[in-house]
């Protein structure tokens, strides 16, 4: 029944690109192309150069988070446009493909040896307040984590931590105030039963800027007994320009 109502809405409504508008998909070959796919790596944090995306020993002292993996600079308007209509209206779920390619060629490109296969590390999303899920309508990083999840043949647990309060949207405020909105705003899911201790994880969002949220996240994972705790996202925000 949900496939026979795909294909009257695909001809009511056929699917276009958003950037050139040509039918077929939300996001073109030709589009996707033109998104700069990052090669290099930089700490989470102080964004200094660093093997693999490692958090550097400097950062380490202050943080969680044991490195990052993002498949492109935010700063690139197609990309901004596509994330953004993933996330907001009009909402469009089906972009998690093109999301999560983004990610595959990324790896491929990047060669990273840290990473050649993801057995030992549990995909976990960034967990989205209740509220925000009803008004979109899907979660968008439980999306983003499972289509990565089943490309890459990796073990997720999607409802291993928990957004316990409702927050401010952190794109609104400072570095400062996003470290104070996250503090206790996320905890271990105790209805599974999931022991967290001695494991890795990968933690899944679409947006990495200041990391305020990742790292809250990695601390309540070692808190818990976590080992590694790195983070994976289709996009990285910097303070610093990298393109000279």
């Amino acid at each position: 029944m949900r496939k026979i109502l795909e294909e009257i809405l695909e001809i009511v409504f056929p699917k276009r690109c958003l950037i050139c508008s040509s039918s077929g998909n939300y996001l073109c070959t030709d589009c996707f192309s033109l998104i700069e796919i990052a090669t290099h790596y930089y700490c989470p944090f102080c964004e200094k150069p660093s093997p693999f995306g490692k958090t550097c020993s400097s950062c380490q002292r202050n943080h969680y988070l044991d490195g990052l993996i993002f498949a492109a600079d935010y700063n690139q308007a197609i990309l901004k446009r596509v994330i953004h209509s993933f996330k907001y209206p009009p909402y469009l779920v089906e972009l998690k493909n093109s999301l999560s390619l983004l990610i595959i060629s990324h790896l491929k490109l990047s060669n990273n040896k840290f990473f050649e296969n993801f057995s030992d590390f549990i995909f976990v999303p960034v967990p989205s307040h209740y509220s925000r899920v009803k008004k979109r309508g899907f979660d968008h990083t439980k999306e983003l984590t499972e289509t990565l999840a089943s490309v890459l043949k990796a073990k997720y647990c999607l409802d291993l931590v928990i957004k316990k309060k409702k927050t401010m949207p952190q794109a609104k405020l400072s570095r400062k105030e996003r470290q104070n909105n996250l503090l206790g705003a996320f905890e271990i899911n105790k209805a599974i039963n999931f022991s967290v201790k001695n494991k890795n994880f990968l933690i899944i969002d679409d947006v990495f800027t200041t990391g305020a949220t990742m790292n809250e996240i990695a601390k309540i994972l070692k808190q818990n007994g976590a080992n590694k705790v790195w983070g994976l996202c289709v996009a990285r925000e910097f303070k610093i320009n990298h393109s000279k």
